[in-house]
């Protein structure tokens, strides 16, 4: 439960000595603590407890009430701290708290740290969760949850995202502009988006914008690395990335927030959780608003303004102990300029396109647990409207305008069954009618459906085998296609090592069929495999905890869709391309709790190239994909006492080329951001006031990340949260 009322942002004056000696320090700080985090995992490091300590896995809470129970049928409680105390060791026994995944294990060690899933957050699909989702393959996943502190300073989740190892934003200009999200040097297009686990990619462009999720109607997000198709079916080559909700407090709870900027950027929030009797029930509701306030190269940017409202509501009743109904409605409207790239003052005075866009979620989720696994069902509708107008493009002398109207009907089921010890099996299917009414694209109806099943064997000395097979049925008309992945993991006491391979495929979107002129109905599915090996481990030596995730990666993509110019001048789709992506990632994470201190460094290498000839005459082959910097870095520290918090981010980005040319004189500039936050919290009466000053990009660096939409330089604001 959070609110927040941001202050307002104010321009700063350039960037002094005094921000480039603090930039400077913290860079060789945060340098510091990641060597010295990486030499003590190479130290062992033991922690002396006695029994096992169970804790929530999203926000690391003991769980009071968990429960071990013995193969006899004894049973042993945990007590406030989430302690089990064991008679002997290896120990085994069946892991149950009401609201978690029930788990199967052996303890070898009496100093064990065991986490439980709620089962709110994406399906576990392996057996052994370490704190992180799973997608049915041995990856490197990662699960982000909103802190207080982003919250209330954060007000779209593509800042959130920017951060993590491995994704890669490319933003239309800012607040209020097309964010799209992509995994591993994919396109957007191949990068599959969830909102609590219902795929919500746009049915005609096959993305996402990240405007759609608010941050504050949002818990947190399993990002899911990888071309696993469990969970993200079609168009997660790259990966997926799932925008969790927690369920409703049985509590009443009040919150309110706003912000605003010098960029005459503004955003209000307020949340109420209502429980009547048995139903649990939160409603959401979020105005983000504003004018895009700026100049590039000294001349006004045109038609940046946009107009955004949301609306959240969940509900949750439980039918007994074991099983609840929950309901959720997501509502998401916007108007806004659709600016083209910025070339100079006279075409950015003519720059008038606007674009309207109205979705609806509905979903209706039955949910039932046992003590050896769980099973749901889910059923939803969602509505995408999208207009667009241009008064300066005229086409038959008549000013552009479109409508657009997609709809999707869907059935999802999954569950999930622990016959023994060693072995679970997970299965499910997918179902979906999608339909699009667009005055481009014309009235098309297409059906598609999904069965899947994986098996987690563990073996002994902590091995495991995980195999997953999923049959996608993408139209009545097409092949179905058959996709296999198989891991090996060797598993330890804080961490574990694997070696993945894995198959998908992403179906062409509407447009690109149907777009007319040049859509293509005798389109071709993309098709990918992929391999990934990695190493996590978490390890605390006295009060200093550190963990690593470290993953490199190879994809190769076939048939990708490239719209290419024929002839007669018409741009028609064509299955093409063809893809190799190899990367690397490294996430770190160094805590001093006595000090209240954590720091955080992230790094992304990725290099995507063409690997195919499109044509005789074709000289791009082994030229990098546009819009990929091959290196990328996140760094972070955070300090927190006596209600005040200080943080200080750090950004780097390589160079990009602008084309598939590779043109020197075509690119994108590297570019590097420094911010900083303060937050005083402060209590009185039971309230729960926070108040924050952040100042965005403090070196006032010219960035962009899509040619011709730059980036907001140097700006700084004023949040305030209340809570009741």
């Amino acid at each position: 439960m959070g609110a927040d009322i941001s202050g307002f942002y104010f321009s700063l004056p350039g960037a002094s000595s005094v921000f480039y000696g603090v930039f400077l320090k913290a860079h060789n700080i945060l340098f510091i603590h990641i060597v010295l985090g990486w030499m003590h995992t190479l130290v062992p490091g033991i922690c002396t407890a006695e029994g096992i300590i169970v804790r929530d896995s999203w926000n690391q809470q003991p769980v009071t009430g968990a429960w071990w129970v013995t193969p006899s049928g004894d049973s042993l409680a945990a007590d406030t701290h989430g302690r089990i105390s064991l008679r002997q060791f290896p120990a085994t026994g069946r892991l149950y708290a009401p609201g978690y995944y029930s788990r199967i294990l052996t303890v070898t060690d009496d100093d064990s740290l065991i986490f439980m899933e709620p089962v709110w957050f994406t399906e576990p699909i392996t057996s052994v969760q370490n704190a992180q989702p799973s997608s049915g393959t041995a990856s490197f996943n990662s699960r982000v949850t909103l802190t207080a502190a982003e919250r209330l300073t954060l007000s779209q989740t593509d800042a959130l995202l920017r951060r993590q190892a491995g994704l890669h934003i490319k933003s239309y200009g800012g607040e209020g502009g097309l964010q799209s999200i992509s995994l591993r040097g994919m396109g957007a297009e191949q990068t599959q988006a969830l909102l609590d686990d219902i795929p919500v990619n746009n049915m005609q462009l096959g993305m996402l914008d990240m405007g759609y999720m608010d941050p504050a109607m949002t818990d947190a997000v399993d990002i899911l690395r990888g071309g696993s198709p469990i969970l993200g079916s079609s168009g997660s080559i790259g990966g997926a990335v799932n925008f969790k909700l927690s369920p409703p407090a049985d509590s009443l709870r009040l919150s309110f927030s706003g912000q605003m900027n010098s960029l005459a950027n503004n955003r209000l929030f307020a949340g109420f959780t209502l429980p009547v009797r048995k139903l649990r029930q939160r409603l959401r509701l979020s105005h983000h608003w504003g004018r895009n306030r700026r100049t590039y190269n000294n001349i006004p940017l045109n038609n940046r303004d946009f107009n955004r409202y949301s609306l959240q509501w969940q509900a949750l009743y439980p039918i007994s102990e074991h099983q609840q109904i929950e309901t959720l409605i997501h509502h998401f409207r916007s108007q806004a300029g659709a600016p083209r790239a910025f070339i100079n003052a006279s075409i950015e005075s003519a720059n008038k396109a606007r674009i309207s866009v109205n979705n609806t979620l509905a979903r209706i989720r039955w949910r039932a647990s046992f003590s050896t696994g769980s099973l749901q069902s889910q059923v939803y509708v969602r509505n995408e409207w999208m207009s667009y107008f241009d008064p300066v493009v005229t086409v038959n002398n008549v000013p552009l305008k479109s409508h657009h109207f997609n709809n999707e009907q869907g059935w999802i089921s999954r569950v999930r069954y622990l016959p023994e010890r060693d072995w679970l099996v997970t299965a499910g299917w997918d179902v979906r009618r999608q339909n699009m009414r667009s005055t481009n694209a014309g009235t098309h109806t297409r059906y598609s459906g999904a069965l899947y099943g994986a098996v987690d064997k563990e073996w002994s000395h902590g091995w495991h085998t995980l195999f997953s097979l999923r049959q996608e049925f993408p139209n009545v008309r097409q092949t179905p296609v058959t996709l296999p992945t198989f891991s090996l993991r060797r598993v330890w006491d804080n961490g574990s090592a694997y070696l993945s391979y894995m198959r998908n495929f992403r179906v062409p979107a509407f447009n690109a069929l149907y777009w007319q002129p040049g859509g293509n109905p005798a389109l071709r599915p993309e098709t990918s495999t992929g391999v990934e090996s990695g190493l996590d481990f978490r390890m605390r030596r006295h009060a200093v905890t550190w963990a690593q995730n470290m993953a490199v990666y190879n994809t190769r993509v076939r048939d990708q869709i490239v719209w290419l110019p024929g002839a007669d001048g018409i741009w028609r789709p064509q299955n093409i391309r063809q893809v190799a992506a190899f990367g690397a990632e490294w996430a770190h994470t160094l805590t001093f709790p006595d000090i209240h201190t954590q720091c955080t460094a992230r790094l992304t290498y990725n290099r995507t190239v063409k690997n195919g000839s499109e044509s005789a005459y074709d000289k791009t082959v082994g030229h990098l994909l546009p819009y990929h910097p091959e290196w990328r870095f996140y760094g972070k520290w955070a300090s927190h006492w006596s209600g005040w918090s200080v943080e200080t981010e750090y950004e780097f980005s390589s160079f990009a080329y602008a084309s598939i040319a590779n043109d020197d004189n075509n690119f994108l500039p590297s570019y590097y951001l420094l911010h900083a936050t303060l937050i005083k919290s402060f209590h009185p009466d039971g309230w729960r006031f926070t108040a924050a000053l952040s100042v965005k990009n403090i070196l006032n660096s010219a960035w962009q990340t899509q040619k011709g939409y730059p980036m907001p330089g140097r700006y700084a604001g004023l949040a305030i949260t209340i809570n009741i």
